[in-house]
């Protein structure tokens, strides 16, 4: 529409007594505007048509949206525009919260708004995962770190809320950015079983781990304590949840004694000062042990197995924990399952040196078995098939910082042979042979007797 000193001309061959007090209002977008003129001179003579051109492009509002994680006071980063997969939008209200306009961010993270926009307007925009949404939203896991016009200037509105006020003057409004961040994580810890250490001694933590897209460094916090252990950081114990770890290498663990499942919690935090889910430390400790079984063991091969068996013609056998001392630690009687087991309970500590003596007796230092019974070999069978090499009712147990099972003892039931006695019968003389009575044996384990 045009105009002259602020009257809409409406129809053609208007004569302007003042060319500059014409105006145009273009219809809003991308115009070109174009209308004809002519001069009259003083004689009346017209000249032909001249042609005014003025084209207009539209006001815009448009910026970009950054993976932004840096914790720092600006709106900047790696353009994004589907964060975990997820398309984002943006949304053009009006200063009452109308929309006026949504479109998706491309895939370069920008956006760009220019239907509808009006000079000296104040408008918003929103980021979410919607469009036509009056208030933001992002992906699960995913949190506002700013928002900012950086064309008039880097840092950020004041109100991380994922909105941002413009407003629009005669000039198009560029860099209108917003900044999100991806929430840490944190990594979950489970330990294989382990040796509980007794008493006061500390156990190193699983190094502490996590990830973030955007920060290099994250902060590790304990946010709960074990209830059977006590965590120590650089020597010092962990007496309060909430407690920030600078090195997670000097984390180490005592539990409490015998069998213990230690769980503690911890987060990371990363640059923009986003807490990620909470991780669990899991670490299992169980008693050392020294265990094995009796066999009556008879079958003359080099392994140590056959049946099992605690009491040898009625008579209970024990096992005794020998130190390197020759002092004997723990006793104890063979089970109906023919098994002993030693642990920590007991005495036993790690890295120790035993020996295990097979006895009649409790407390034995040295092996006996009952009459008629003989040892036939002594194994840990855990380490390999097989005997120790000395058959003597004893066996040698290293213990370092794992349980020891399978340490075996072989016994055997001497056999007998049985006595014959005939009745008189007369002499068969000269060179006439007797029939002597047919010998005779009984063994408990071998089905063969040589004679």
């Amino acid at each position: 529409k045009l105009y002259y000193n602020g009257t809409q001309i409406t129809a053609p061959n208007f004569v302007v007594a003042n060319p500059s007090l014409l105006t145009v209002d273009p219809d809003d977008g991308a115009q070109t505007v174009v209308f004809n003129y002519t001069t009259t001179d003083e004689a009346g003579v017209v000249s032909d048509p001249a042609t005014v051109t003025m084209p207009f492009t539209p006001l815009t509002i448009s910026g970009t949206v950054f993976d932004d994680g840096d914790g720092n006071a600006n709106v900047n980063g790696t353009a994004i525009a589907t964060p975990s997969g997820t398309q984002l939008h943006a949304t053009l209200l009006d200063a009452g919260g109308v929309v006026l306009d949504t479109t998706p961010i491309a895939a370069n993270g920008t956006y760009s708004f220019s239907s509808g926009i009006v000079a000296n307007t104040n408008y918003s925009v929103v980021l979410a995962t919607t469009a036509n949404a009056t208030s933001s939203n992002l992906p699960a896991n995913w949190n506002n770190t700013g928002e900012n016009v950086n064309s008039v200037g880097a840092g950020n509105d004041g109100s991380v809320d994922g909105k941002v006020d413009v407003s629009v003057g005669t000039v198009n409004v560029p860099l209108v950015d917003f900044g999100i961040n991806h929430k840490p994580t944190a990594d979950d810890k489970t330990e294989p079983t382990q040796i509980n250490p007794g008493g006061t001694t500390q156990v190193t933590v699983p190094t502490l781990t996590g990830a973030d897209d955007e920060s290099a460094t994250l902060v590790y916090t304990i946010t709960t304590l074990p209830a059977n252990a006590t965590l120590y950081y650089n020597g010092t114990a962990i007496t309060a949840p909430n407690f920030v770890v600078a090195n997670p290498a000097l984390l180490t663990v005592d539990p409490d004694d015998g069998d213990q499942t230690v769980v503690f919690n911890y987060t990371t935090t990363d640059e923009a000062g986003v807490v990620s889910d909470p991780a669990t430390v899991t670490m299992p400790f169980g008693k050392l042990t020294i265990s094995g079984n009796v066999f009556d063991d008879g079958d003359g091969d080099t392994n140590v197995n056959g049946s099992a068996i605690n009491t040898p013609s009625g008579t209970q056998l024990y096992a005794t924990l020998v130190d390197g001392t020759g002092t004997a630690v723990a006793t104890k009687a063979i089970d109906a399952s023919g098994a002993y087991s030693f642990n920590d309970s007991d005495g036993l500590t790690p890295n120790t040196a035993y020996t295990v003596v097979l006895s009649t007796t409790a407390n034995a230092t040295t092996p006996s078995l009952p009459a008629n019974w003989n040892n036939t070999g002594e194994n840990i069978n855990s380490a390999g098939a097989g005997n120790d090499g000395s058959v003597d009712g004893i066996v040698s147990v290293n213990v370092v910082t794992t349980s020891i099972p399978a340490i075996d003892f072989g016994i055997n039931h001497k056999p007998t042979a049985e006595d014959k006695t005939e009745p008189t019968q007369p002499n068969p003389g000269g060179s006439n042979t007797a029939v002597v009575p047919t010998l005779s044996g009984a063994d408990d384990e071998s089905a063969t007797l040589v004679y």
